[in-house]
């Protein structure tokens, strides 16, 4: 008999801590379904400033563009006077280093070195005067 009220004991035991470790297991789950769902709404909140931020830089990268173009332009227009200015590529040329260590050493705007230089030759060339002398 003792026997029987062992095994009976034990297993009721057994199936005690068996209960005991699926609450725990239970409770567990519940903490990491918890903290997945903070995981999600975290997520989906970055992804919203993620969307929100990409906007913003298209925004930045079409205002980066627009710079980007009135800058080609002001060089184009830059190098046509400058083209104008000079008699052949070697002049040109040399104006181009010269003009750009001028505008360096002064630090004054390229755009605004360049002009005056291309206004300057006609005038000075009017009165005989050489690249050399002008630059």
């Amino acid at each position: 008999m003792d026997i029987a009220s062992l095994v009976i004991r034990v297993t009721s035991e057994g199936l005690t801590a068996a209960q005991q470790e699926l609450n725990r297991l239970r409770a567990n789950a519940e903490g990491a379904s918890k903290k997945t769902g903070v995981m999600t709404k975290s997520l989906a909140a970055l992804g919203k400033m993620a969307k929100y931020s990409a906007i913003a830089l298209g925004g930045l990268a079409s205002v980066a563009a627009v710079s980007l173009l009135k800058t080609a332009d002001t060089m184009q227009t830059l190098n046509n006077q400058i083209r104008v200015a000079t008699d052949g590529t070697e002049e040109y040329a040399i104006a181009q280093k010269e003009l750009e260590r001028i505008s360096m050493g002064t630090y004054s705007s390229l755009e605004s070195v360049g002009q005056l230089y291309a206004s300057n030759e006609r005038a000075l060339s009017a009165m005989g005067k050489s690249q050399k002398d002008v630059l």
